[in-house]
């Protein structure tokens, strides 16, 4: 919430400024395990080549964790008040295209659950609406503490290539307001108040009464792995030190003990790197006294069995198939496997439920810039999702033979699990083969007229 008293479009974007800047840290650091850099802590200096051992130790598992949530959460289309129709309204489903919002909402559900938060900003393209979405990097919002799911306040800073100039949109009540200055060169943008020309500000209606700009948040407003940094990185840790001993102890390493003389009978200095040498076909002469000791290798049983128990716990604290982690547990029990399987589909129905908000805001946005005050209605837009547990073909076939009660649409959507456009599609070649046996039935009973 906001402390002090904040009114000039400057004082709104440096307070918003001031919060993003506040979250880049986090941000940064979940951008790293999301794109498979996670950091490697270690207390010893390293040189280069221990320093390549430890990249080849990570693993995305982040991104595991995500994508398994992400393909279970996959948006449809909307039903609005203006639109009985149960595969969704038609003018939604023309939003979503015009604004390739199939793609787009999937990654803002990807930004959602790596970094906690997305956004989308609704806006205006000759008559019609104008849908994006952005990254947290890229849009902060002030929520009304009233009415949370709207916002009082919003800013997106972003530099634009074509002019070479960074741009902040900072919206405000029924306003929005835009500001540039040059780009310095940076290859991200630098969140500061310098630079900026307010006293060439634009300022122009935004087409609502508020920033028209929906927050998505994911689950107490952490990343899907974000509480589990810690295993992840006791989990690298452990690859890590299965492959220093795998490097390091290839070969079973030597030792020579005994009295050996610095110099020989002529008075030179004897290396001894170049005669104890351990190679195929090489002899080695000792002196009297002189022992050749072979060290054991350490024991990398109890380091796998510990990694392959911290993958389950991982599995088990994120609700991810193990097989999505841990490939050779796939022939875990099938008990096993429908637990872990009823845990994700838990957890995707939960963020459907969490971004069903969000979503009808940006859909009741859409429709009210485009003047359509029925479609507008928030309290009747509903998301369609996709059944967030996957069903095999055996499966449906076998619910589709019990299923007595049900429409034959309905019977499409809940067993069958098709798309409200492919439902469409097969109402028109349904009614097609009706109408064409009924034509034939005719003919076969003699009737010409037909």
């Amino acid at each position: 919430m906001v402390f002090v008293a904040i009114e000039s479009p400057q004082d709104w974007a440096e307070y918003l400024i001031n919060k993003q800047n506040q979250r880049l840290p986090q941000l940064s650091l979940l951008k790293l395990y999301a794109d498979g850099h996670p950091p490697m802590y270690t207390d010893m200096k390293t040189s280069d080549k221990f320093q390549g051992l430890m990249r080849k130790a990570r693993r995305n598992y982040a991104d595991t964790i995500v994508s398994q949530t992400l393909a279970r959460t996959r948006l449809l289309g909307f039903r609005t008040g203006a639109d009985s129709d149960e595969n969704g309204d038609r003018e939604a489903r023309r939003i979503m295209r015009a604004n390739d919002l199939k793609t787009g909402f999937k990654d803002l559900h990807r930004w959602v659950f790596t970094y906690a938060y997305g956004y989308s900003v609704v806006g205006k393209n000759n008559d019609k609406s104008l849908v994006t979405v952005h990254s947290p990097f890229e849009v902060i919002t002030e929520p009304d503490p009233v009415n949370p799911g709207q916002s009082i306040a919003a800013l997106r800073c972003f530099h634009d290539v074509k002019s070479e100039e960074d741009v902040a949109v900072l919206w405000l009540g029924g306003e929005y307001h835009e500001v540039h200055r040059p780009h310095n060169g940076a290859q991200g943008l630098v969140l500061t108040m310098d630079g900026w020309d307010w006293d060439e500000l634009t300022t122009l209606p935004s087409g609502t009464d508020f920033p028209p700009v929906v927050l998505y948040e994911n689950e107490n407003g952490k990343g899907e792995f974000e509480p589990h940094l810690d295993l992840l990185d006791s989990i690298h840790h452990m690859i890590l030190q299965r492959l220093v001993i795998a490097t390091t102890q290839a070969h079973r390493q030597r030792m020579v003990s005994g009295d050996f003389p610095s110099h020989d009978d002529k008075g030179n200095e004897i290396d001894y790197d170049g005669v104890f040498v351990f190679e195929p076909g090489t002899t080695i002469q000792l002196p009297s006294g002189a022992n050749i000791t072979e060290l054991g290798q350490a024991e990398l049983m109890g380091i796998l069995a510990g990694a392959k128990a911290d993958l389950q716990d991982l599995s088990a604290l994120t609700a991810t198939p193990l097989p999505a982690l841990a490939p050779e547990s796939a022939n875990q029990s099938a008990a096993g496997a429908t637990l872990t399987d009823q845990a994700a589909v838990f957890k995707a129905e939960d963020r459907q439920d969490r971004l069903d908000n969000s979503h009808s805001r940006t859909m009741s946005l859409a429709f009210q810039i485009e003047g359509d005050e029925k479609r507008a209605q928030l309290l009747d837009m509903e998301p369609i999702w996709a059944p967030a547990e996957r069903f095999s073909l055996q499966e449906k076939a076998d619910a589709a033979s019990k299923a007595k009660n049900l429409t034959w649409r309905k019977e499409m959507e809940t067993i069958w699990q098709f798309s409200p456009q492919e439902i469409d599609q097969m109402e028109v070649d349904r009614a097609a083969e009706q109408l064409q046996a009924a034509t034939l039935l005719s003919i076969g009973n003699g009737d010409t007229d037909a």
